[in-house]
């Protein structure tokens, strides 16, 4: 368990800084990232703590984009179009 905090304390420390620093670059800046929420449940800590990370990732880049989609079934959704209370 003190891993876990550990792990997800400098995870957090690290995204934070990854995002300021994409947010502040002049150039436009594309992420492609995989929605892993959206597939199986990994069955053991290690996988559940990655799959847990990246949807932290993509969480934290999408709040701070200019523009967040997500893209299913062929589909464009626009991420900052829904309520914000489905986002959370």
């Amino acid at each position: 368990q003190k891993l876990n905090e550990l792990y997800t304390n400098a995870l957090r420390v690290e995204l934070r800084r990854f995002v300021d620093e994409l947010v502040r670059r002049p150039e436009i800046t594309i992420v492609v990232s995989s929605e892993l929420g959206l597939s199986l449940v990994p069955t053991n800590a290690a996988g559940r703590l990655f799959s847990d990370a990246m949807g932290l990732a993509n969480r934290r880049l999408a709040d701070r984009a200019a523009h967040a989609y997500l893209i299913v079934a062929g589909r464009v959704l626009d991420i900052h179009a829904l309520p914000k209370e489905i986002r959370d």
